[in-house]
C-alpha cells in the first residue's frame, strides 16, 4: 500500500486524500488474494475499513466454496470497525473442526482448523465452532467365512395353546367305532364299534343297519342268515344234528354240542352229559366223563361203566301203553358182550313199586353182542301187553364188563345209527 502526504488546512482536500487511499487499498487487496489451490481451503475475503463492507471475498461477506475435493471451505470473518476476520483455514488430515475464536472489539475470530483424509472441514465466523470434516471412504469389503449350521429341531412354542383337532359336536367313523368331538377340541369313542350288520356310515359317524344283507351269525348249526333291521344278523335255515365241531353236533335248539338225543327218545339224558341223572347205578356201576368214555369222543359227555357181573344201571320209570310196539337200543364197548332188557309193569301195581322188578310182566332182552372192544349198537323190540302202564330199561355186567352210552326207547320205528 502506497504513503500519500495529508496536507493540513483543507477539510475538503483531506477527505479526498482519505478517500484515495482507502481506494487503492481495496485495490491492493484484491490484487493479493491467494490463488485457488485444490489442496487448500479457499481464504476469506478481506474485511471493510471503518463500517464499509470489503470486497467482493471480504468483509461481511462469506468467501468462496472450496471446489476441491479435499478443499474446506472458508467463510470470511464477521467485519468490525477496523479489520475484517480471517478467512477460514485449509483442509488437514484429521478428525473434526476446532472451535472458532471469540469476537473481540478490533480482531475477527480465527476460524477452525479442518481436518479430513478427502473432505475438508467447514470454516465458520469466530466465536462459532468449525464443523468437522466429512471423510466418505468406504469401508474394507469382508468376506465371511463359509459355515454349515448345526441341525437344530425347534423348542415347542410358547403362549399359543393346543390346536383342536376337531369341532365340538362333529362325528365320525374310525374304522368302525364312531366318534363324537368333545369339548376340548378331541375325538372320544361314542358307544360301542359297529357291526357288519349295522356298518359306521361316513356321512353320519353313526351305526346304519344293513338289513337283507348276507351275513354269517358264527353258528355252525344255521345257514343263509341275513341281515336283520335291528342291525344283527340272524335268520337261516336250521341244521339240526349237523356236525359242527370235533365230534359235535347241532341239537333242536340250534346248540352245537355233543350228540343228543332225538326228539322220540324217551330215555331221558341217554348220552350221560356231565352226569348219569337221573339214571340208578347200582354197586360198582359208575359215570365217566371225557372223549374216552364217549361214542363220539365228545369231551363234554361220557358213560356208566359196569366194572362187576353183579353192577346194574335203571332208567326212570316211565309211563306206558299197552299193546304197543317198543323199540330200544345201546352202544357198549367193553369185554365180553352188553346186556341191557326191557321191563313192562302194569297198572295194578302199587305208586312206590311201579317198575320194581318183582311186579314185572314181561322183560325182553336183546341178543348179546360181543364188544372185541370196540363200540357195537345193539338193537331190539317188544309189544307190551293190554295191561301196561310203566316201562323201564335196565342194563348189568352178568354178559360182559364194559361202558354203555346212547341208549334209546321209542315207540317209532328202529332209527338208523348214529341217531339215539
Amino acid at each position: 500500500m502506497k504513503h500519500v502526504s495529508l496536507v493540513v488546512g483543507s477539510s475538503r482536500r483531506l477527505k479526498l486524500v482519505l478517500l484515495s487511499t482507502l481506494l487503492i487499498s481495496t485495490v491492493t487487496a484484491c490484487s493479493t488474494l491467494k490463488q485457488f489451490n485444490p489442496n487448500e481451503g479457499a481464504q476469506g475475503g478481506v474485511g471493510g475499513w471503518n463500517g464499509t463492507g470489503g470486497t467482493a471475498n471480504g468483509g461481511a461477506v462469506a468467501g468462496g466454496d472450496g471446489t476441491s475435493e479435499g478443499g474446506g471451505r472458508g467463510i470470511g470473518g464477521e467485519g468490525t470497525l477496523t479489520s475484517g476476520g480471517a478467512g477460514g483455514g485449509v483442509g488437514k488430515p484429521g478428525a473434526s473442526g476446532g472451535a472458532g475464536g471469540s469476537v473481540s472489539a478490533n480482531i475477527g475470530g480465527n476460524a477452525g482448523s479442518v481436518v479430513g483424509p478427502e473432505t475438508g472441514g467447514t470454516a465458520v465466523a469466530g466465536n462459532q465452532t468449525g464443523s468437522g470434516g466429512v471423510s466418505p471412504g468406504t469401508g474394507g469389503l469382508g468376506t465371511g467365512g463359509a459355515g454349515t449350521g448345526g441341525a437344530g429341531t425347534g423348542g415347542a412354542g410358547t403362549g399359543g395353546g393346543t390346536p383342536r383337532a376337531c369341532t365340538q359336536g362333529a362325528q365320525k367313523c374310525m374304522g368302525p367305532q364312531p366318534q363324537v368331538c368333545d369339548a376340548n377340541g378331541t375325538w372320544q369313542n361314542m358307544g360301542t364299534a359297529c357291526g357288519s350288520c349295522a356298518p359306521c356310515s361316513t356321512t353320519t359317524g353313526t351305526c346304519i343297519a344293513a338289513a337283507g344283507v348276507s351275513c354269517d351269525d358264527n353258528n355252525p348249526c344255521t345257514s343263509y342268515e341275513t341281515c336283520q333291521a335291528n342291525g344283527t344278523c340272524g335268520g337261516g335255515s336250521p341244521a339240526v344234528g349237523a356236525a359242527c365241531g370235533n365230534n359235535m353236533f347241532c341239537d333242536a335248539s340250534l346248540v352245537c354240542r355233543c350228540r343228543q338225543p332225538s326228539s322220540w327218545n324217551l330215555l331221558p339224558n341217554a348220552g350221560f352229559d356231565s352226569s348219569a341223572s337221573p339214571w340208578v347205578l347200582n354197586l360198582g356201576a359208575a359215570f365217566k366223563s371225557g372223549s374216552a368214555y364217549d361214542v363220539d369222543s365228545c369231551a363234554g359227555s361220557g358213560s356208566i361203566d359196569l366194572v362187576g357181573e353183579s353192577d346194574s344201571m335203571q332208567s326212570p320209570c316211565l309211563k306206558a301203553a299197552g299193546n304197543q310196539l317198543y323199540s330200544f337200543g345201546f352202544r357198549f364197548k367193553g369185554a365180553g358182550a352188553g346186556h341191557c332188557f326191557m321191563s313192562f309193569y302194569p297198572a295194578a301195581a302199587p305208586a312206590d313199586q311201579a317198575c320194581s322188578i318183582g311186579n314185572s310182566t314181561d322183560n325182553i332182552s336183546a341178543p348179546d353182542i360181543p364188544s372185541n372192544g370196540n363200540w357195537v349198537q345193539v338193537t331190539y323190540f317188544g309189544t307190551s301187553g293190554s295191561d301196561t302202564a310203566n316201562v323201564d330199561i335196565r342194563c348189568s355186567g352178568t354178559a360182559g364188563q364194559g361202558l354203555y352210552d346212547q341208549l334209546f326207547l321209542t315207540t317209532s320205528s328202529t332209527p338208523a345209527s348214529p341217531a339215539f
